[in-house]
């Protein structure tokens, strides 16, 4: 079998977010030919790094689980049926639009408070997902600095502790991989059994794949989705067990696809670069929260909710 003429998956190093940001000074989000999703990895306390993969949340957490799959759990909870005589009596402001709503509302709907579905969140906007990058990385006002001032969360002998940012080719995925998009005017009311029309199989093994570009709500409240240029990638690996990138390498191995540019770049930006001054002729020296802020790109402007003040608390000291 022959070779992929281009990786599937292209990792790139940075040793500062200012690269990250000059890489994109002049993109157009507007042309949606992207979509981006910033994942902040983990260090334990051992200071064992992590580097997070493409898996949804739900998957990510309970696909181990024997015999709880994700059909099961709409079927369990968001059922219409269910959902209004289960959680329609809750004293909550909203419950009354979500007893009505559709299956696919629901699901952005409560995965926007932290439900577990099998939904990936993405952004066209890189500096978005730059932002969401920062979303977990656990920063304090003390510690070790540098001989500039800036705080050392990390050793500065290693570039292995890192954010990453997944940019992934939307052309590609529908046209070469066979991704179907899902369309709001198709699907306003999503069925249990919906999500079923979505296989993409490599050989014997299949994951449930789709690509929500415009999300859209006959009744609730988009604003965070607009501001966020939200979009979605629905990816449900139940019986694949692997993440998105590691599927995809097997899938265009498996029908030798010659790809003339990688599907995904995945930018891995140095942790401790995020909280160092910016240097450069046209910003003061200012921190990444602060410069994402001046271009209002924090929780504050991306967020009608207390969510974006949940995002902003952790770098309250950087502002």
């Amino acid at each position: 079998m022959n070779h992929c003429s281009m990786e599937v998956v292209k990792e790139i190093y940075l040793n500062t977010w200012e690269e990250y940001v000059e890489l994109f000074k002049n993109f157009n989000s507007d042309k949606k030919e992207y979509i981006f999703r910033g994942q902040s990895n983990a260090v334990d306390r051992t200071k064992k790094f992590q580097k997070w993969e493409l898996i949804s949340s739900f998957n990510r957490n309970h696909f181990k689980l024997e015999n709880y799959s994700f059909h099961d759990y709409l079927s369990q909870h968001f059922d219409s049926g269910l959902f209004k005589m289960y959680y329609g009596k809750y004293e909550y402001e909203k419950i009354d639009f979500l007893t009505e709503i559709s299956l696919l509302e629901k699901c952005y709907f409560f995965q926007h408070y932290g439900i577990e579905t099998c939904f990936i969140d993405f952004t066209f906007d890189p500096l978005i997902a730059l932002y969401f990058s920062l979303a977990s990385v656990q920063g304090t006002s003390g510690g070790k600095f540098d001989l500039d001032g800036n705080p050392l969360f990390y050793s500065e002998e290693t570039d292995r502790d890192f954010v990453s940012i997944y940019q992934i080719d939307v052309s590609n995925l529908l046209s070469i991989i066979g991704i179907k998009e899902i369309k709001p005017e198709t699907f306003s009311i999503l069925n249990l059994d919906d999500y079923l029309i979505y296989p993409t199989r490599y050989s014997s093994m299949s994951a449930n794949v789709g690509l929500d570009l415009e999300p859209k709500s006959t009744k609730a409240n988009n604003y965070n989705l607009a501001q966020q240029k939200g979009c979605f990638l629905y990816y449900d690996n139940e019986d694949f067990q692997d993440s998105f990138e590691k599927f995809l390498k097997l899938f265009v191995l498996d029908r030798d696809i010659k790809l003339s540019s990688s599907i995904i770049k995945v930018y891995n930006i140095n942790y401790n670069s995020l909280f160092k001054k910016m240097r450069s002729r046209n910003h003061s020296h200012i921190p990444l929260f602060r410069f994402l802020r001046e271009k209002e790109l924090t929780g504050q402007y991306l967020f009608n909710d207390i969510q974006g003040l949940k995002f902003d608390f952790n770098f309250f000291h950087n502002q």
